[in-house]
């Protein structure tokens, strides 16, 4: 894996210094035209295409998931030597996304998120721009498992950076609870009222699909409304309090209020150690949901430069490390994974990286938003959780 590093981190710096050697000013702006970001660029129907960029600097305005904003001080110290100012809104949940976005101004956010199970909707409903490799060339440096559907499509062009990835497994307070083998090991009756998660359909109801060994991609309407569906009530009986977003997840975690928490995160192990506690998340025996998280770039984004310029920093492969290190996450640049932390290293086998990505984890994409025969629609899946937090 070495030799094919080195050579993956000598193409991405030349790539870099391809994007970069003009520096800022008229003469960035004309080199990022002259890169395919002019009206000669092609561009998706329903996607505008930009005629011409300022220099790089000013505001970036970033509709993210929290710990997204990169608050690491070397990246904070990339911002400041490009002028970029960061402002920050947070999503809670991904169903929300398409609401905020198309809203009234959902017009002035220039990056977002979407992931695998998402990504391709969130391209129908015209949220995101595809970008090229000219346009942000680090994109040549991701890892093999995100070269295609839904992160790159056919023409050649990505739908967004995938710059990090992980799986939604399960979180547990080190200290207070043992290790969990399975998913089931969470219903046993001594943990009621110790056990939380996110209130979010999708996540859960795709981790309760593994747990009763569904593929979430194949899962039909009946296998939704019966053992999936159960599946969840049995976990909701044993659920303190769902929790609105990631931080508070975290706070539950941090608090003591519950020890453990379905739909966890290795992020969450990383800010839970920031507050003097120890959590681990772990993929249970039935497996995970793995996720790349992408950001994309807004149709109407006003400050396309620097959101360009901000994607190809995420794949810079020393900064790449560096953020997934602080978020205990997975790399999606291939030259990141030597410059690692010792602790996100101990994370994933990257000695055997393709097979754990493409046979461990289940990279799901979701359900159909119309009928598709006897697959369950993503109505019928936001119903059931509405459903089981009823019941």
């Amino acid at each position: 894996m070495g030799d094919e590093v080195d050579r993956q981190l000598k193409q991405y710096l030349l790539d870099r210094r391809r994007f970069l050697a003009l520096g800022g000013g008229a003469a960035l702006a004309g080199f990022l035209a002259a890169c395919g970001l002019s009206s000669s660029s092609s561009s998706t129907p329903g996607t505008a295409a930009p005629t011409s960029l300022p220099p790089v600097g000013g505001d970036l305005n970033l509709y993210v998931w929290e710990g997204y904003d990169i608050p690491d001080p070397s990246f904070k110290k990339w911002l400041d030597s490009v002028n970029i100012t960061e402002h920050t809104k947070f999503i809670t949940q991904p169903e929300e996304v398409p609401t905020v976005l198309k809203g009234p101004g959902g017009d002035k956010w220039d990056m977002s998120y979407g992931d695998n199970v998402v990504l391709s909707y969130y391209k129908d409903l015209g949220l995101l721009t595809p970008m090229t490799v000219d346009q942000v060339p680090g994109l040549n440096g991701l890892m093999s498992a995100f070269q295609g559907a839904p992160w790159k499509n056919d023409d050649g062009t990505y739908n967004g950076v995938p710059w990090t990835w992980g799986f939604t497994g399960l979180t547990y307070n080190v200290d207070k609870v043992p290790a969990p083998k399975s998913w089931n090991d969470i219903l046993d009756p001594s943990y009621q009222g110790r056990v939380s998660t996110i209130d979010g359909a999708m996540n859960n109801v795709a981790t309760a699909s593994i747990a009763v060994g569904i593929d979430p991609d194949t899962m039909t309407t009946d296998q939704l409304n019966g053992p999936i569906k159960d599946w969840l009530v049995k976990m909701k009986g044993q659920i303190r309090a769902l929790a609105p977003s990631i931080g508070d997840q975290i706070s539950l975690l941090v608090s003591g209020d519950v020890d453990y928490m379905v739909c966890g995160l290795t992020f969450m192990d990383a800010e839970a150690a920031a507050k003097g506690v120890t959590t681990k998340t772990v993929v249970p025996s039935e497996g995970a949901i793995g996720w790349a998280d992408t950001t994309f770039i807004t149709p109407t984004a006003p400050n396309p430069q620097n959101a360009y310029a901000f994607a190809n920093h995420l794949l810079d492969p020393k900064a790449n490390a560096t953020a997934n290190s602080a978020l205990l996450q997975g790399p999606g640049v291939q030259a990141a994974i030597p410059m690692l932390s010792a602790d996100a290293k101990a994370l994933y086998p990257f000695n055997d990286i393709d097979n754990y990505l493409n046979n461990t984890l289940t990279f799901n994409t979701g359900w159909p938003h119309q009928p598709d025969g006897d697959r369950a629609t993503y109505d019928q899946v936001i119903a059931t959780w509405e459903a089981v937090k009823g019941s």
